[in-house]
């Protein structure tokens, strides 16, 4: 297809062109999840999440990453395929933190925080467990409001899918973003942004 117009609304134009290649509609949220280890990651407590009463029906998750058979067969066993978009690996991180409302990082063990911080310099808010070593940037600012909400480590399916329904809540998501973009903005942005990158350069 053709790029997007510049100006004031390419931003807008690409992220409806990105939901609408993964089938998100209008009234839908997408929740991002990156994973590089489905297990510690959470990617099982995503998906048994999913499949709660308490799950937002509007709620679709994009898994991408290491989504290998085990987690495709969860997903058929918990009867939410309809509620997944399934990804392989992927460098367009900017792309998908672009097309989600809410990026999710439910991990057992989270020791570099990076898929927070990447969320985070992104202006998209984050759902994380205390065991993300970036869980301390997600708490409230001088203005009270936190860019994400804080679950304790290995929380329950039921109690991941509380705090989705939570935040999605209209004004909590508008509060929520608002903050995860003051964030991003602001000074002390360049800390975790610099973190991020000096993580990422560990890694290569």
């Amino acid at each position: 297809g053709s790029a997007p117009a510049s100006g004031g609304g390419s931003i807008e134009s690409c992220r409806r062109e990105l939901r609408c290649a993964l089938a998100v509609t209008d009234d839908q949220a997408l929740l991002l999840m990156l994973s590089d280890d489905p297990l510690l990651d959470g990617v099982d407590l995503v998906i048994e999440a999913a499949a709660t009463a308490s799950w937002p029906h509007r709620a679709v998750v994009l898994l991408a990453g290491e989504i290998g058979y085990r987690e495709q067969r969860l997903a058929a066993e918990h009867h939410v395929r309809d509620r997944l978009r399934l990804m392989g690996h992927t460098r367009r991180h900017h792309e998908l933190f672009l097309a989600a409302d809410l990026t999710l990082c439910p991990a057992r063990f989270d020791p570099s925080g990076r898929r927070v911080l990447e969320s985070l310099s992104s202006g998209r808010p984050v759902i994380a467990t205390q065991t993300s070593a970036a869980a301390d940037h997600l708490t409230a600012g001088v203005d009270g409001i936190a860019p994400g909400l804080i679950l304790p480590p290995s929380p329950t399916p039921e109690a991941l899918a509380a705090a989705v329904a939570h935040a999605l809540v209209p004004s909590h998501l508008a509060a929520l973003t608002a903050a995860a973009v003051r964030r991003a903005g602001s000074h002390d942005a360049r800390s975790f942004i610099a973190r991020f990158a000096e993580m990422v350069l560990h890694q290569q």
